[in-house]
């Protein structure tokens, strides 16, 4: 979507208070664009984001949320094939049936269910389709990276996974709690780390 569409969209989510003028308060005008600007135009980004901030009314709210997000590793070519990361639809339904995220469904296999799934993600915008099939069916997809950052920030806060690097590369995840680990850091940036987590899966 155009910018200034973009702009006042995020202005409708982020200050619902303000919604018949859609005004922006000055002191987090400057904030506000530049988060604007990150979305680069995709309208389920800019409303997640939006809704997102709605919750905080001060700038130091603003700036923890922003500095939270790792709006920097979008520039570093080490890190970028992370983000951009490619996977194909066979090898996301598995990961989904072996985490039971899968339910059964009478009459069908739970690959078919997989693909019901990855189609409700694709027309929501939630992934992105990079590659297709002979028939035209999605074959390879990934993650915009804004929506990447969110879901991390989700994931973490509900403790659906434990993140290594990023914002803080070389920090480690709370021993014991987690099953899953989010990787964000090159080969080089990982340092040695013995846990003692239960069923650790990384990705």
């Amino acid at each position: 979507m155009e910018e200034n569409e973009a702009w006042k969209l995020f202005r409708m989510k982020a200050f619902p208070r303000n919604a018949s003028t859609c005004s922006c308060p000055t002191e987090l005008e400057e904030l506000a664009k530049d988060v604007v600007g990150k979305c680069q135009g995709l309208p389920l980004a800019v409303v997640s984001l939006g809704g997102l901030f709605s919750t905080k009314h001060s700038g130091m709210e603003w700036k923890t949320i922003y500095n939270g997000l790792n709006w920097e590793l979008s520039n570093n070519s080490t890190l970028k094939p992370i983000k951009n990361y490619e996977i194909e639809r066979e090898r996301l339904a598995r990961f989904w049936m072996a985490e039971g995220f899968i339910e059964n469904v009478s009459g069908m296999r739970l690959e078919e269910v997989a693909d019901r799934y990855l189609g409700d993600l694709i027309s929501q915008c939630l992934l992105q389709v990079v590659g297709v099939d002979g028939y035209g069916q999605p074959r390879k997809c990934k993650m915009h990276d804004m929506l990447r950052e969110l879901a991390l920030l989700k994931s973490k806060e509900e403790k659906f996974c434990g993140i290594y690097g990023g914002e803080g590369i070389g920090t480690r995840p709370e021993e014991g709690l987690t099953r899953r680990l989010s990787i964000q850091a090159s080969r080089a940036e990982i340092k040695p780390w013995k846990g003692t987590t239960p069923r650790e899966q990384n990705y």
